[in-house]
């Protein structure tokens, strides 16, 4: 709290304010003396540091008898004696009395704010004096001092040595507590380097600020930590700044000391789990960061088997070495990594990639995968293919089964023991089907195609005036951990309408759909996929291990010129 005070000056008519001095010992007659009041100086407000101002009266003699002076207050309405401010002597109704015992040549008085927060910078008191007795004013004097609500800062709580740290590293945190009054901005408190503060122990960060509201009236923790930089080696010492505005500022000294650090191998990033893989091909690709400091010699990255690594993506192997001395001017060396799950790879593999170097702890990131291999699947091989159409003769309004017609495309498949049957289904939508003679079942034809996917034939569908579902038999996922279905398709390049579709669904065991692929009209242009090329899609339907994967296959077009195949169906477990 800061106060500020004007005096006014005496009677214009009495130069200095100066007053003449009488004595008993000079007037006969005892007349009382005059005194002077030598604080009556100035005539402007000036500010004082604290809530309380003491005024002095000094006379320029000592009295030769006993007096009085009288110090009247006033003020605004909204000042209250007794609970916005008080004097030393109290006053009494409104009267502050001064004895000025004989020989005396000073008295004083003193005015205090007790106003704690939002202060009206308006409110004054008023004052003025009178003398009676051994002591007498030649006029009357005057003053007002006037309380003004200037914020403060208080700390609460200490800090102590943060002690040895070792550079780049951090440690660990202590706290104090802020609070503010009459605060008119936020709060902003700065750390020295090589230190930081938070303000919930957790995110730190050079500078932080707290709200007015949050600080003015209320308490606010912050905490503080060590954070030596790369060679801030020795004792380092600062002070944390707290500032706002007009407010005068706090500082709080920070000290610790950085040691320095032995070899040390960082590493950036963790590496996920990576996606289920089939054998003989490689994962997404990800990629982490390897440092450090204080190394002698170069660091040896080593991935487990099946796991691979590269500098450049484009190189891999199961070893990396990484160049120290780059590592050591606080460059950070990117490593890309994948797996690579090769013949013998089956189910849940994991490892450690290695980063090691003389005199350094060694450093392990955790990888894992699971090795997918083929558990079931068809390339339409083992059906007998034809490319002769395949024509129904049965009635086009009957949702039913389709059957296998003699010198015709077959349309159903039992399997042998190698590739897995499917029956094909016939749901009518007003059209004819197939009764009309189509491209539908398992097809030598490569005019559109050029060649299949995997091995000589397909299965193909053109017209359908209708939906053809093609289902597959179940396949049982209940030793295995990971499972995919990959489906490479292809559309005849043509116009395809909105109503057109092709669409996967894989249902479990007891027919409950898990996962579905839709292919529109639209979308077939939109995406480009009627470009006459294979284009393949693999769904994770891994949330089937412990039971069965059926695979239904719906195509439903309307013109001979939109001719859809597939091929290469694999069921991926491990």
């Amino acid at each position: 709290m800061t106060l500020r005070f004007k005096y006014i000056t005496l009677s214009a008519g009495l130069a200095l304010g100066l007053l003449v001095l009488f004595s008993c010992e000079d007037n006969e007659q005892g007349v009382s003396p005059d005194i002077v009041l030598s604080a009556v100086i100035e005539n402007e407000l000036e500010e004082v540091e604290g809530r309380s101002q003491t005024f002095k009266i000094t006379l320029v003699k000592p009295t030769v008898q006993e007096g009085t002076i009288t110090v009247k207050l006033s003020s605004n309405d909204d000042v209250v004696y007794g609970e916005d401010y008080e004097t030393d002597p109290a006053a009494v109704s409104g009267v502050i009395t001064l004895a000025v015992p004989a020989g005396t040549q000073q008295a004083s008085f003193s005015i205090e704010s007790i106003l704690e927060e939002n202060v009206n910078p308006s409110k004054t008191i008023n004052f003025e004096m009178n003398a009676s007795g051994g002591v007498a004013f030649g006029t009357q004097d005057f003053g007002s001092i006037t309380f003004i609500n200037k914020p403060e800062l208080f700390l609460v709580g200490s800090l102590t040595n943060f002690g040895d740290v070792f550079e780049l590293e951090t440690s660990g945190s202590q706290g104090f507590q802020v609070t503010g009054r009459g605060l008119t901005d936020d709060l902003v408190i700065e750390a020295p380097p090589q230190f930081q503060v938070s303000a919930d122990d957790s995110d730190f960060d050079d500078e932080i600020s707290f709200s007015r509201e949050e600080v003015d009236g209320d308490t606010v923790a912050v905490f503080v930590r060590f954070t030596p930089g790369f060679d801030v080696l020795g004792a380092i010492n600062g002070n944390l700044v707290l500032t706002s505005e007009n407010a005068d500022d706090l500082s709080l000294n920070v000290e610790g000391s950085g040691v320095i650090q032995p070899p040390t191998i960082l590493l950036e990033e963790e590496l996920n789990p990576f996606d289920p893989t089939l054998i003989d091909t490689t994962s997404i690709v990800q990629v982490y960061s390897v440092g450090g400091y204080r190394l002698t010699e170069d660091i040896t990255v080593m991935a487990p088997p099946s796991f691979q690594l590269s500098l450049d993506s484009l190189d891999y192997s199961q070893s990396l070495s990484l160049d120290f001395e780059t590592i050591n001017s606080l460059e950070f060396i990117r490593v890309y990594a994948r797996f690579a799950p090769g013949a013998g790879d089956n189910g849940v593999l994991t490892g450690d990639i290695s980063h090691s170097s003389s005199g350094a702890v060694t450093q392990d990131l955790t990888i894992s995968s699971v090795a997918l291999e083929v558990i079931a699947g068809t390339s339409f091989e083992e059906p007998a293919g034809l490319d002769v159409d395949y024509t129904d003769t049965g009635d086009p309004d009957l949702n039913r089964e389709l059957i296998n017609n003699v010198d015709e495309a077959p349309i159903q498949f039992s399997s042998v023991g190698g590739e897995i049957g499917f029956r094909t289904f016939y749901v009518s939508t007003g059209g004819v089907g197939a009764t009309d003679g189509d491209d539908l079942g398992v097809t030598t034809k490569t005019s559109i195609v050029g060649a299949f996917s995997d091995g000589v034939q397909g299965y193909y569908a053109d017209d359908t005036d209708g939906i053809m579902s093609i289902v597959f038999d179940p396949v049982d996922a209940s030793t295995f951990s990971a499972l995919k279905i990959s489906v490479d398709y292809l559309f005849n390049p043509t116009d395809y309408e909105e109503d057109d579709y092709f669409e996967l669904i894989v249902e479990s065991g007891s027919g409950v759909p898990v996962a579905i692929y839709t292919v529109s009209g639209a979308d077939i242009e939109e995406q480009g996929l009627d470009d006459g090329t294979w284009k393949n899609i693999v769904l994770d339907v891994t949330s089937l291990v412990e039971d069965e994967a059926i695979l239904k296959i719906q195509i439903s077009t309307d013109s001979n010129a939109e001719e859809i195949y597939i091929d290469n169906i694999q069921f991926q477990g491990g």
